[in-house]
């Protein structure tokens, strides 16, 4: 009898190469990290182990439209990352012993991401983006998949202007939170988000956030100060070594 696949695990599935050779990055600062902690043997078990588990996630990970909803891909690169630390947890580690293991890769992927001209130009349009007028358009255009699929992202546009910022967003479903708790792997959660102020360091956003869902907070306050330094006002912060620019 042949098995009819899932839309997630059709639309994952197919983009699987491309997530993973993404996540070949984290993977190989994972394992200098990791042999450092447990030694060679028992990293490669753990490298090779996460690359026979993965795909029985892939269902796991909520469809929220593919390629229709530019979306899709924030939770398609998450998913590895969020599988690998579920791995661990059930060997029986704790967040706290992977967290600085997960924050260093992410500080020297983010560090590649923006370097050189490619760099400048990928924060130059993220500048773009991060605009009152986009964000609007943005946040309308996409509203349709936030109706139709029940665990995509639910975005809501915030216009006053407030003390410290000059507009911004709240975010009251996160697809990849949702993916976190789907697969009991919430823990890790509050790191995943930290991409997004190693990303404002270099791309100069100005964002300034105190609460996310990530952390058991009702919504994500995302909020931007153009020309500001980031600023991080939540309960998970990155250790000093770890910080961008150090």
């Amino acid at each position: 009898m042949i098995k009819l696949l899932t839309k997630s695990e059709d639309y994952y599935r197919k983009k699987k190469d491309k997530i993973l050779k993404r996540f070949t990055f984290f993977l190989t600062s994972f394992k200098a990290d990791l042999i450092k902690k447990i030694g060679k043997e028992e990293t490669n078990k753990i490298i090779n182990e996460f690359h026979q588990v993965y795909d029985s996630y892939l269902a796991k990970v909520p469809y929220i439209g593919g390629d229709k909803n530019i979306f899709s891909r924030n939770v398609a690169y998450s998913s590895p990352a969020i599988v690998f630390w579920k791995l661990l947890k059930t060997k029986g580690w704790s967040i706290d012993q992977f967290a600085p293991i997960y924050l260093h890769a992410l500080k020297r992927f983010t560090r590649k991401e923006y370097a050189g001209l490619k760099g400048r130009i990928k924060g130059f349009f993220q500048r773009l983006i991060i605009r009152k007028t986009t964000l609007k358009w943005l946040f309308k255009k996409y509203k349709k998949f936030s109706e139709k699929y029940p665990k995509s992202f639910i975005f809501i546009f915030v216009s006053d202007k407030g003390e410290d910022f000059d507009f911004g967003y709240n975010v009251l479903r996160c697809t990849i939170v949702e993916f976190g708790k789907l697969i009991d792997a919430t823990e890790i959660l509050p790191y995943i988000c930290m991409y997004d102020w190693y990303r404002a360091y270099y791309s100069k956003s100005g964002l300034r956030r105190s609460q996310t869902l990530a952390e058991g907070d009702d919504y994500c306050d995302y909020r931007f100060k153009k020309g500001a330094a980031p600023k991080n006002l939540q309960k998970t912060q990155i250790p000093e070594p770890l910080k961008p620019g150090r």
